[in-house]
């Protein structure tokens, strides 16, 4: 009995094995996906057929262009090159040298004086500054609507009537409020958008 423990020990390790069963591996659903549309050609990433296998055969020629071109992800072409003529200075009208020409013999037309608000030189205070900029702005307000409606009907592409018609209107808000502050700025910018 004293071999007992040493006779159990010896019927143990010669009926264990070393070798552990093993299952097959097996891929996720997603994985065995992925290569059935690898196999089927669905795949983003298809390669090129090899060079070295020969076009199937097909019955007209342009299946068997199609069949022989090499297959890309993306049928990739060189943008197309466009070559612009140079640009010509355009000649004026007809119509545009007559009425040139009917201009020039006409009398010379006088030139109308344009008034516009200069500021007396007084010691520079607050307020003083402060109608300076005033008056900067109602010239930059009334020069701009010139700019902006050069080609209006109405100034017939002269500038002489656009700044005839804006001194109008500055003499006219003028008359109402004699210094240039606030009221006289907004009294020019509401004549002009009204008209």
């Amino acid at each position: 009995m004293k071999y007992f423990p040493y006779l159990f020990l010896l019927l143990v390790v010669a009926c264990s094995s070393t070798e552990e069963k093993t299952e097959p591996k097996t891929y996720s659903d997603e994985t065995n996906r992925a290569f059935l549309q690898i196999e089927r050609g669905d795949s983003y990433y298809m390669k090129r057929p090899a060079k070295s296998t020969p076009p199937p055969q097909v019955k007209s020629p342009h299946q068997t262009r199609q069949a022989t071109r090499p297959v890309y992800r993306e049928d990739v072409r060189p943008a197309e090159i466009v070559v612009k003529p140079a640009r010509r200075e355009e000649k004026p009208s007809r119509e545009e040298i007559v009425i040139d020409e009917k201009i020039n013999y006409q009398e010379p037309q006088k030139e109308k004086s344009i008034t516009t608000i200069i500021p007396k030189s007084q010691p520079k205070t607050k307020k003083s500054a402060q109608m300076d900029e005033r008056l900067i702005e109602i010239n930059q307000n009334l020069a701009f609507y010139c700019m902006k409606h050069r080609k209006d009907a109405r100034f017939g592409d002269s500038e002489e009537r656009c700044m005839s018609f804006v001194n109008q209107s500055l003499e006219d808000c003028q008359k109402v409020h004699k210094t240039p502050d606030k009221k006289l700025l907004s009294c020019i910018q509401t004549k002009l958008k009204r008209r």
